[in-house]
């Protein structure tokens, strides 16, 4: 079969590996669709994400869908082609976070294509049949790539505990943020401001209901946000864009007493937040990627637009 192999900084090539077996309690799945994180364009720039280095060669690809191809002895969930959704995440179950529902905080945590777990971007993976998840005969597959992102949007969105008609602020309109804005809508969020750079990106932003869609170079965003919200702020604010412009942000164009998730990745080593917030005593939240507990991705299946 094929994979992808990042063979080092910026080198990724496709090889010819051996086709792997399923072994007890295992599935073969063949890949369909994979997408691209910004995780995976870390590793891919400079080989490493803060603790997480890549040992080359290495195969990235965590956002995956397939098909059941071969199932291994036990499994019984699954007989064969089969549509599925592969979750990235697969937490230990036995410390204290996993048996209270939190598997995403999981010190123990392994994560497709994080080291040393090697990726989707393959034809074929073995993958545990408990972290595979089946999926609608109709469902396209090519979406189904997209439920660990909108899982993220589901997750951030239920930390934040949105209330009907709660203002809400998205600094930062890539996947994830987009995915917060969907669901921040499906929810009953009132009116929702979004700040991004990228044209594309507004656009999209536009298409999913977003009220307000700035590019931070042209407009204050802060002042903007107040100015709407009779100087007071909006109850809710999202971080996905992991720069310390966009966290002040978020806390400026913030309620007093309001709530922030934080849930971008920042490339620095340290943020900081003025300590001058804690006068708004805000409640702040950081997203860890999905929780398995709450049934985030299951839940993307469900979710409604209105």
């Amino acid at each position: 079969m094929k994979a992808a192999f990042l063979q080092g900084i910026e080198k990724i090539e496709l090889t010819d590996t051996d086709k792997p077996s399923p072994k007890k309690g295992e599935v073969l799945v063949r890949v369909s669709h994979v997408g691209i994180c910004g995780s995976d364009i870390h590793y891919f720039k400079t080989g490493k994400i803060g603790s997480q280095v890549v040992e080359f060669p290495f195969i990235l690809g965590h956002e995956a869908s397939g098909w059941v191809e071969e199932v291994g002895e036990g499994c019984k969930k699954f007989k064969g082609g089969e549509k599925v959704f592969i979750e990235p995440a697969i937490p230990c179950g036995k410390c204290e976070w996993c048996k209270s529902g939190r598997e995403n905080i999981c010190p123990e945590v392994i994560f497709l294509g994080t080291p040393p777990v090697k990726g989707a971007l393959r034809e074929y993976m073995t993958y545990p049949e408990e972290a595979l998840l089946p999926l609608p005969e109709e469902m396209d597959l090519e979406k189904a790539m997209l439920m660990e992102v909108l899982a993220i949007g589901v997750h951030s969105v239920d930390l934040a505990n949105i209330q009907e008609g709660e203002k809400v602020a998205i600094f930062g309109c890539g996947p994830v943020g987009l995915a917060i804005l969907l669901i921040s809508r499906i929810r009953g969020a009132g009116e929702i401001f979004c700040s991004e750079l990228i044209p594309d990106r507004r656009n999209i932003a536009k298409l999913l209901g977003a009220n307000y869609v700035m590019d931070p170079r042209e407009v204050d965003i802060v002042s903007f946000i107040k100015n709407h919200t009779e100087g007071k702020g909006v109850e809710i604010t999202f971080e996905a864009a992991g720069e310390q412009e966009t966290i002040d942000q978020c806390f400026e164009s913030m309620k007093i007493g309001g709530r922030t998730v934080i849930v971008g990745i920042p490339e620095k080593d340290k943020v900081y937040f003025n300590p001058e917030i804690r006068r708004k005593e805000p409640l702040i939240l950081h997203c860890r990627r999905s929780c398995q507990g709450n049934r985030d991705t299951e839940r993307t299946l469900t979710q409604k637009e209105p």
